[in-house]
């Protein structure tokens, strides 16, 4: 079977994968291996896989993700690794020149860093909802100039550092809803040319202005579900597109 593409191994009852499993497989270009119990994968399980664009791990039990099990999938676009357990990288950062999707969503990440989306460049859509972050780095996103969608919905973020959206020249939607955000600060939006979309429903917020934030093309602005008891008079003037 030297010449598949696609090959499905979900829902089964998998708890470990051996060594050279996939090594004859030179053309495949798919992988799931979701909905089983695998708890960890050896290092260079995928290291043959030249190929894989999409690559599906999500609904297991691994709890160490090691960077360097991605490493020689230079054609890698979708890493899917939602509902897992794991807490960080094995080494800083994950090396995916080509990624464009990443799915981290429902696992046990505290601290989101920079050096984590260092070798990312193509990322379009990141996914980290429902886990337990309290962090975000200064400059965590700053090389991730290509993101259009960014998800940190349901974690336990207090504040947003200034300007850590700055760099994301391309977002066009952003979601904070199910944090425990007490204000939004007129910086969150500066530096965000292109978005569209900005959710920060179901937190703390009791204040609420973005008159000093920059001219926007914000055009859905959802804070409902918040302890927001006044608004200024100007708290939107520079929201024109708004729909």
């Amino acid at each position: 079977l030297i010449r598949l593409k696609c090959l499905n191994l979900s829902h089964n009852e998998l708890t470990s994968l051996d060594k050279g499993l996939f090594d004859s497989q030179k053309k495949l270009e798919t992988l799931d291996l979701s909905f089983n119990k695998i708890n960890s994968i050896p290092i260079k399980m995928f290291h043959s896989l030249r190929t894989l664009i999409k690559l599906n791990l999500n609904n297991n039990n691994i709890s160490l993700l090691h960077a360097l099990l991605f490493d020689r999938l230079e054609k890698l676009e979708h890493l899917s690794l939602h509902h897992n357990k794991i807490c960080s990288f094995g080494v800083s950062s994950l090396h995916l020149n080509s990624l464009k999707s990443l799915e981290l969503s429902f696992n046990h990440f505290v601290t989101l860093t920079k050096e984590m989306f260092s070798k990312v460049p193509r990322l379009a859509s990141l996914f980290f909802m429902s886990n337990n972050i309290t962090v975000l780095e200064s400059g965590a996103f700053d090389l991730l100039g290509d993101l259009e969608l960014l998800h940190l919905d349901a974690n336990r973020l207090l504040d947003i550092p200034r300007g850590l959206f700055s760099q994301l020249k391309n977002l066009r939607t952003l979601s904070l809803k199910y944090n425990l955000l007490e204000i939004i600060e007129p910086h969150i939006l500066n530096g965000l040319k292109h978005i569209l979309q900005l959710d920060v429903s179901h937190n703390n917020i009791t204040s609420f202005n973005l008159a000093q934030t920059e001219q926007s093309k914000l055009q859905n602005l959802n804070v409902k579900n918040n302890f927001i008891k006044t608004i200024g008079v100007d708290a939107f003037k520079n929201l024109t597109e708004l729909k």
